[in-house]
This record gives structure tokens, sequence and C-alpha cells, in this order.
């Protein structure tokens, strides 16, 4: 961020707010801990781990067992996230197949950039004061 996106003034109180941000997210990440299991409404975060542990056993991006009305079992899909799946094989790659640590990772790097980006987009278009709390609620 330029100085102009972040004053010297903000630093103290932004600083604050993404110190709060990491730790509320790495909070939630620690108290979901290692089990993956269907939340209601969504299997967003089984599909992504199973497809996870799919590309690193070399099946690529498939299920074993046809898992959504268009995905058939063994069948390539593109109905999820390939970003957020090789980020999570990539994780899974380097410590196994352990969800909390990819977990707090996101935590980390979400709780951090979420709220400089939310204030540089909020500074630019309305005032420091607008902008710190855009940051704030994010």
């Amino acid at each position: 961020m330029t100085d102009q996106a972040l004053s010297k003034s903000a630093m103290p109180r932004m600083t604050t707010i993404v110190v709060v941000s990491i730790a509320l997210r790495v909070a939630a990440a620690l108290y979901l801990g290692n089990k993956v299991t269907i939340q209601p409404g969504t299997a967003d975060q089984l599909s992504y781990h199973l497809l996870a542990g799919r590309i690193l056993d070399g099946h690529g991006f498939t299920f074993a067992t046809g898992w959504w009305p268009a995905t058939q079992a063994d069948e390539p899909t593109a109905h999820w996230s390939y970003l957020y799946t090789l980020f999570l094989a990539a994780v899974y790659g380097i410590v196994g197949s352990v969800p909390v640590a990819a977990r707090v990772i996101q935590a980390v790097v979400v709780g951090l950039l979420q709220p400089l980006l939310t204030y540089a987009v909020s500074r630019r278009m309305f005032d420091e004061r607008v902008a710190r709390g855009a940051a704030l609620l994010v």
C-alpha cells in the first residue's frame, strides 16, 4: 500500500484492526479443528477436502463416487474452484491431511488482506473515518 492509502495516523488503528481480524479468524479455524463435515445446506468443505486428497493420490480433479448430479465417479470436474483445491492440495502435500493447518493459513492471509483491501478501496472512495469503519466491519 502507498503512504497515501494508509496514512501514518491510521497505522496504529489499522494494526489493531488487522490483529483482531486475524485473531478472530484463527480462533474460528481452531474451533473447527480437523473435522471436515457437511455443514447445514452445503457440502463444500467436504468436496474441496476430497478433491485435494484425490489430487495428491494422482486422480486429478475427480471424485471416487458420484458426487453431484453432474459429477460422475472418476470423471474430471470443473464445478469447484481449481485455485482453492490446489491450495488445499499444496498444504496437505506439505503437512499431511490436516485441515486445521489450511484453515489457519487461510485465516491469517484473509485476516491480513481483507481489512487492508477494504480500507484502501474505502479510503479512495470516501475518507479516512469511513475507511477505518469499513475495515473494522469486515
